[in-house]
C-alpha cells in the first residue's frame, strides 16, 4: 500500500529509495513469490521512470519463469505486458504484440476487466505506429465499451484511453479534436495523481498543438513538461519533452538550439535503447540542418537515418548475415592453421629425409590447390547468400511503400510523392479526388471483413487501371483512396471523378459469397500549380474531404467538385 501511495507523489527518487526497501525487505524473508513481486517493481521503475528498456528486459526475462513456476498468475499477466512495453520501445513489435495477447489469454485466471481495458489500450498503440488506424481505432473502441460497460472508476484507464483517441484525431489531422481531447486526459490524469500519466499528456499536447501551428502554445506547455520533469527526476519523460522542444525551435526558426536538444535526445534514447525515439531524432536532426541551411550536414544526418532506419528493420537478417561470415571466418581460420601445421611437419620432413623434398612439395601444392578451391567456393557461396539478402532487403523496403491489402500506395508513399511534387512539377496543376465506398460498414456487418477485404482488393484494381503512370492512387484508410492526377482536371467539371465512380458502380463484384454491387462517391479539387506540397497537404485534404461530405449528404454515388 506504501509504495501504491508513493507512486502517485512527484518525486521519482523517493519510489526508487522505497522500491531498494522492498527489495532488501523480500530478500530477508526468502519468500519467493514477494521477491519476484520486487523484482517487477524494479523493473517497472527502470522502464517508466527512466526508459531502461535492458534494464528492464533483464528483470522480466529472469523473473517471468519463476513466476509462471509458482503459478503467480496476477504477476505473470502484468510482466508480459511490461515485457510488451519494452520491446515496443525497442523496435520489436511483432514480440509486443505476441507478449499482449499472452497477457490477455492468460487473464482468465485475473478476472479483472480494467486490466483487459489497460492491454487494448497499449496495444493499439502499436497499430498507430504501424499506421493501421482502423484496426487500432477498433482496438481502442473496444477498450472505450469495456470501460463504460463496467462503469469503472479509475482515472489513469481514462487517461490512458483518452491520450490514444486524441492520437489517432491527431494522424488523421483532427487537429482540433485531438487538442480538446487531450486537454481531457489532462484533466483526467491530474485527478489520477500520478506525474508519470500528467506528463505523458503534456508531452504529446504540445505535438498537437504544434502539428496544428500553435508553436508558441506548443513551446508553454513543453517547457512545463521539461521543467516537472526534472524536478521529479523523470528521465525517461524528459527525453521526448526535449525532443518535442526541439520540434517546435524548428519551426519558430531556432536551430542551434534545436540541434542541441535533438543531440541529448538522441544520445538518452540510445543509453535506454530505445531505438525508435533514437532513429527518429537523427531525422529530425537532418530537418534542423536543413532550414539553418547546411544542406551539406543535412545530406548526412539523411544518410545516418535511413542506414540506421534499415539497420533497425532488417536486424534479424543482418544477424543472419554476420553468423554467416563468422562460420567462414572460422572455417578460414582452421585452415590457415591446418596449413602451417602442414608446412612444419614438411620442414621437419626435409630435415630428416632430403630425398623426399620433391615429393613433400608437390603434395604440398596439390593440398594448397584443394584448399584454395574450396575456399573460394565458400566465399562464392556466401557472396550469393549475401547478395540475395540484400535483393530481399530492398523488396522489403519497397514494400514498406505498399498497402498490403489492395497493393496500391499508403500514406508513407503519397506523403513521397508529395515531396517530390515540390521539386519536379512546380509549373503542373493537379487534380486530387478521395473515394469513400458507400455504406462499406454494412458489407462488413452483413457479411464479414473478408468479404469486405475482397471489395477492397477489387476496388482498387479497378482504380489501377485508371491510374496512369504520373498520377498517384493510395489507399488512405478503411475504405477510403486518394488519387492525385498529374495535369489536373481538362475535361468539363466532374468528369473525371464521375467516369471513376463509373468504373466502380457498373459493374457488380464477384466474392467468395456472391456478387455485390457497391457505389463509391468522392471529393475533388483542382490544385493551381505550385500549391501541392506537404505544407499545403493538410489544407487540400480539408478540402476534398468537404466535397466528399457534400457528395455523400446529397445521396452518394456521385462527385462533387469544390
Amino acid at each position: 500500500m506504501k509504495l501504491k501511495i508513493l507512486s502517485r507523489l512527484s518525486a521519482s527518487t523517493e519510489i526508487k529509495g522505497l522500491i531498494e526497501e522492498f527489495r532488501q525487505f523480500a530478500n530477508s524473508t526468502d519468500i519467493e513469490w514477494l521477491v519476484l513481486e520486487s523484482n517487477y517493481h524494479r523493473a517497472d521503475a527502470a522502464l517508466i521512470n527512466d526508459g531502461d528498456n535492458n534494464t528492464t528486459l533483464e528483470l522480466i526475462n529472469r523473473t517471468l519463469p519463476k513466476a509462471i513456476e509458482i503459478n503467480f498468475q496476477h504477476l505473470v499477466n502484468r510482466l508480459y505486458n511490461l515485457r510488451a512495453i519494452a520491446k515496443q520501445n525497442s523496435g520489436d513489435n511483432s514480440g509486443a504484440l505476441k507478449d499482449f495477447h499472452l497477457a490477455l489469454n492468460n487473464s482468465s485466471s485475473y478476472q479483472n476487466e480494467g486490466w483487459a481495458i489497460t492491454i487494448y489500450s497499449n496495444m493499439s498503440i502499436i497499430y498507430l505506429e504501424i499506421e493501421d488506424y482502423d484496426k487500432g481505432l477498433e482496438i481502442n473502441d473496444l477498450a472505450f465499451e469495456l470501460f463504460k460497460e463496467e462503469k469503472i472508476e479509475n482515472d489513469q484507464i481514462e487517461t490512458s484511453l483518452l491520450i490514444m483517441k486524441a492520437l489517432f484525431l491527431k494522424n488523421t489531422n483532427d487537429y482540433e479534436q485531438a487538442i480538446k481531447t487531450f486537454y481531457q486526459a489532462e484533466n483526467s490524469a491530474i485527478k489520477s495523481g500520478l506525474i508519470n500519466l500528467i506528463l505523458n499528456v503534456k508531452s504529446n499536447l504540445s505535438g498537437a498543438l504544434l502539428a496544428d501551428n500553435k508553436a508558441n502554445e506548443a513551446k508553454k506547455v513543453v517547457l512545463e513538461c521539461i521543467a516537472d520533469s526534472v524536478q521529479h527526476s523523470l528521465s525517461s519523460t524528459l527525453s521526448y519533452c526535449q525532443s518535442n522542444l526541439a520540434h517546435i525551435e524548428i519551426e519558430l526558426g531556432n536551430y542551434p538550439e534545436a540541434i542541441t536538444l535533438l543531440k541529448q535526445a538522441k544520445s538518452s534514447f540510445e543509453k535506454k535503447n530505445n531505438m525508435k525515439a533514437a532513429i527518429q531524432q537523427q531525422l529530425s536532426l537532418s530537418v534542423a540542418y536543413e532550414r539553418s541551411g547546411d544542406y551539406y550536414t543535412a545530406l548526412q544526418q539523411l544518410k545516418k537515418y535511413y542506414e540506421q532506419n534499415i539497420d533497425l528493420m532488417f536486424n534479424e537478417r543482418t544477424k543472419e548475415i554476420s553468423r554467416i561470415e563468422e562460420a567462414f571466418e572460422a572455417k578460414l581460420k582452421d585452415k590457415q592453421i591446418a596449413l602451417l601445421k602442414a608446412n612444419n611437419d614438411l620442414q621437419s620432413a626435409r630435415l630428416r629425409e632430403n630425398a623426399l623434398t620433391n615429393q613433400l612439395i608437390i603434395i604440398i601444392s596439390i593440398f594448397s590447390i584443394i584448399f584454395l578451391l574450396y575456399f573460394i567456393r565458400n566465399y562464392i557461396k556466401i557472396k550469393k547468400q549475401t547478395v540475395f539478402l540484400e535483393k530481399s532487403n530492398a523488396t522489403l523496403l519497397d514494400n514498406s511503400f505498399i498497402d498490403p491489402l489492395t497493393k496500391v500506395g499508403n500514406r508513407r508513399a503519397l506523403a513521397e510523392y508529395i515531396t517530390m511534387l515540390e521539386d519536379n512539377t512546380k509549373n503542373i496543376e493537379h487534380y486530387v479526388v478521395i473515394l469513400d465506398i458507400d455504406h462499406f460498414k454494412n458489407v462488413n456487418d452483413t457479411y464479414g471483413h473478408m468479404v469486405g477485404d475482397e471489395i477492397l482488393g477489387e476496388v482498387a484494381n479497378r482504380l489501377s487501371a485508371e491510374t496512369r503512370d504520373k498520377d498517384k492512387l493510395v489507399r488512405w484508410g478503411g475504405e477510403e483512396f486518394v488519387f492525385v492526377i498529374a495535369g489536373g482536371n481538362k475535361d468539363n467539371k466532374t468528369s473525371v471523378a464521375n467516369r471513376i465512380i463509373k468504373t466502380i458502380s457498373s459493374k457488380a463484384i464477384t466474392t467468395s459469397v456472391g456478387e455485390i454491387r457497391v457505389t463509391v462517391s468522392a471529393g475533388a479539387a483542382n490544385i493551381k500549380p505550385g500549391q501541392l506540397n506537404k505544407e499545403t497537404w493538410p489544407e487540400v485534404l480539408k478540402k476534398v474531404d468537404r466535397a466528399l461530405y457534400i457528395a455523400k449528404e446529397g445521396g452518394r454515388n456521385q462527385a462533387v467538385l469544390i
